[in-house]
């Protein structure tokens, strides 16, 4: 029951997106699945009473930073709707307590894994066959524009392409198949990978290109080798960019606005404001959220709060290194790579702040920590 539970969950994270294509009025299946996780870890723990000191740690850390802010938006009289609104994407960061719950042993990290490959093909195909659709007639372009933009979770690249908030795990996927040495995963990551490119979403691409570039020159043993697929990559992220760029809308605009919104949240940094945010529920400028998530943060949080999700990477590291000492590079190495990739992804998009990227953070931290503990014999 329990493990139809967290598969149910793993699915509705990697394949709905924000949540919102499953609700009914104010409810989302996301926050009932949410619930009944919660539930089972004050139980499981009730009962059991063994938990992850780390884990622990991380969200005692995580409540006190988030009563703090929450303290300091009332003070400084931001409506209680703003300071909801804030608080509530961040809120899931508590599934973390399902997570460990759930996620104790090799065979439950490699189930993690599996559903997240499988997630990832399902969403490369299905976006890859509504293109062939589109682009040959079969589906009309201005109903399903329509039909999809009235979902509020897809954004359209004028009629070439689409951008699905679930997307991110298409560029996490990548990294679990990517590193696979058997033929058939390299290829399924190739696949992946032209789903990604035709998002047309610069950050996607950009984020996926240095992990893997990174990562290829970090892990190869054979340095040579390394060196000379690392400079593969970079040349064919170099001819295959001035097409993208055309490719792409005018973004001019989106980038005007997030210079606007840096300068903002410069320009409203006081010594006070610098250590510990202005809080929940303050704007930036007329909007409530931004796209760049380390200004949001910064101006919220201030760097307590950068130091919370600074620190929170750097426990996942750790305990990536650690599995590597243990003999399960092998099986760590998607884990820590996807994490990455959120973590660059976020500055330019809000994932990590809310369960679409927050939820592979999460599982990359609990399934490192079961990989740290554990021989690669067993």
């Amino acid at each position: 029951m329990v493990r139809a539970l967290l598969v149910v969950v793993l699915l509705e994270l990697f394949l709905l997106g924000s949540g919102r294509l499953l609700e009914v009025g104010p409810i989302t299946v996301r926050m009932l699945l949410y619930a009944a996780g919660v539930a089972y870890a004050c139980v499981y723990y009730a009962w059991r009473g063994a938990a992850d000191r780390e884990v622990v740690g991380l969200g005692f850390a995580f409540v006190t930073l988030q009563l703090f802010s929450l303290l300091f938006g009332v003070m400084r009289g931001a409506s209680l709707g703003a300071i909801a609104a804030d608080l509530q994407p961040l809120s899931f960061f508590l599934a973390l307590s399902f997570f460990s719950a759930t996620i104790r042993d090799l065979a439950q990290v490699r189930r993690v894994a599996f559903m997240v490959k499988v997630s990832a093909v399902i969403l490369a195909v299905g976006y890859l066959i509504v293109i062939a659709l589109l682009k040959s007639g079969v589906i009309p372009f201005l109903p399903f524009y329509l039909l999809m933009n009235s979902t509020g979770e897809f954004m359209f690249r004028g009629s070439i392409g689409m951008v699905y908030k679930g997307f991110l795990y298409l560029g996490v996927g990548f990294f679990f198949f990517a590193f696979d040495r058997r033929l058939a995963h390299k290829a399924i990551a190739a696949l992946l990978l032209v789903a990604l490119i035709l998002t047309f979403t610069r950050g996607f691409l950009l984020s996926l290109a240095v992990v893997f570039i990174g990562a290829l020159l970090l892990t190869e043993r054979r340095k040579h080798l390394s060196l000379m697929y690392a400079m593969l990559a970079l040349a064919g992220f170099a001819l295959l960019w001035p097409w993208f760029a055309r490719a792409l809308m005018d973004r001019a605009d989106a980038d005007t606005m997030r210079m606007l919104d840096l300068k903002y949240v410069l320009d409203s940094i006081t010594w006070y404001s610098l250590a510990v945010g202005h809080g929940f529920g303050s704007t930036i400028g007329y909007r409530l959220r931004i796209e760049a998530t380390y200004f949001e943060i910064l101006h919220k949080q201030g760097v307590l709060g950068l130091l919370f999700w600074g620190g929170l990477l750097m426990v996942i590291l750790r305990r990536f290194l650690i599995s590597l000492r243990k003999g399960n590079g092998n099986a760590a190495l998607p884990f820590f790579l996807a994490t990455l990739f959120v973590y660059l992804q976020s500055a330019t998009n809000p994932f990590l702040t809310n369960p679409i990227g927050m939820s592979m953070v999460l599982l990359a931290l609990v399934a490192l920590g079961v990989l740290a503990r554990t021989p690669a014999r067993a």
